[in-house]
């Protein structure tokens, strides 16, 4: 099923950067949209985001109740004139179907922010996995909602009451699934920031869950919703990962124009580093608007998503701008080189 787009769109506009939400086990596109307090239409409130982000909803068969064999027979036989029912596929199945969706619509995009809810996360980060670089170096940015890292309890329930249901027996607690892909996710060199998010009234998906181990105090936002309440933007002003995406997305926004007007090539540059930015965003940022490529050598992924501080740059060239970031940042042990080897930038992490 493709992206289905959801964009307040002036005329032709082209658009450089691009949502894309992706719901949770039993959701739809309902999930995101429809309601005025949902996260699309509070998001279309805000005229600095319709003026510079095209929303898309990715979409996909995932429905609990689903009757098994005589489902999948029904989907096969042909209605006339009527659409045929879908059923339930793995997750890594839809995976591969946005990663072939991001790759074959977003290929004039320069930026892509991720809002993934419960299951969709699990969708995203295999997408991520199986993606092609030059699509993976777009994606900035993945906005993590009550997702089941390593599985949800409930999900056990499920499978007992509801037999071998595809995506149930992966959302299981530790499953080979989950635990295949956080290991493959946690040693991908080269991935998106992620912002994790639990909910005390979750039920469904506990912290230990929603938040990997070692993701630190600026990665993670720690609410009072429970599994579903988190997708309602009724109070904008009280809602913390609604106000945390805001900032990253002008942020985005920002550094882009920024660099647009002042960095061409190898030419000076000069800019304001809007807070909140992280030292592998600004990086890529800088070396893109260059047409340029990046890679990072001995980083974690905490010392890449380091904070840098909101300040004037002015650098010679790109690659003097690349070396001031190191001094910039909010973890004073974070020291790199700087590599070229023609358009391509490396950054090695502590040289000897």
């Amino acid at each position: 099923m493709p992206l289905f787009n959801e964009s307040l769109k002036v005329g032709n506009k082209k658009f450089d950067n691009a949502i894309i939400f992706v719901h949770g086990l039993n959701g739809s596109r309902d999930s995101w949209m429809g309601e005025n307090s949902s996260f699309v239409s509070t998001l279309k409130k805000q005229s600095d985001v319709n003026a510079n982000y095209q929303l898309f909803v990715f979409e996909y068969p995932s429905k609990i109740l689903e009757a098994g064999f005589w489902k999948k027979i029904k989907a096969k036989l042909p209605f006339s004139g009527k659409k045929k029912d879908t059923f339930n596929v793995s997750i890594r199945a839809i995976a591969m179907e946005l990663a072939s969706d991001i790759r074959e619509t977003f290929g004039d995009y320069k930026n892509i922010v991720i809002v993934a809810h419960s299951m969709g996360g699990l969708i995203v980060k295999r997408a991520i996995i199986d993606m092609q670089a030059v699509d993976l170096r777009k994606v900035k940015l993945v906005l993590s909602l009550s997702v089941p890292h390593h599985g949800a309890s409930l999900a056990e329930l499920g499978t007992k009451l509801l037999g071998k249901h595809i995506q149930l027996l992966d959302l299981k607690r530790f499953s080979d699934f989950t635990n295949e892909l956080t290991y493959q996710f946690a040693n991908l060199e080269d991935k998106p920031t992620v912002i994790y998010q639990s909910g005390h009234q979750d039920e469904i998906v506990n912290e230990g869950s929603a938040i990997p181990a070692g993701v630190t105090a600026a990665f993670r936002i720690d609410t009072n919703h429970n599994h579903y309440s988190v997708q309602d933007i009724s109070d904008p002003a009280s809602h913390t990962p609604y106000k945390r995406l805001l900032k990253e997305l002008k942020a985005l926004v920002t550094l882009g124009q920024q660099q647009s007007s002042s960095v061409k090539g190898n030419a000076p540059m000069e800019f304001d580093i809007p807070a909140g930015c992280s030292l592998k965003v600004i990086a890529e940022l800088l070396t893109e608007t260059a047409s340029c490529t990046i890679s990072f050598t001995g980083f974690t992924d905490a010392e890449l998503a380091v904070g840098i501080r909101s300040q004037k740059v002015n650098a010679e060239n790109t690659y003097k701008g690349l070396e001031a970031l190191q001094h910039l940042t909010e973890e004073p042990s974070v020291r790199y080189k700087v590599n070229i080897n023609g358009s391509h930038y490396e950054l090695i992490n502590h040289p000897n």
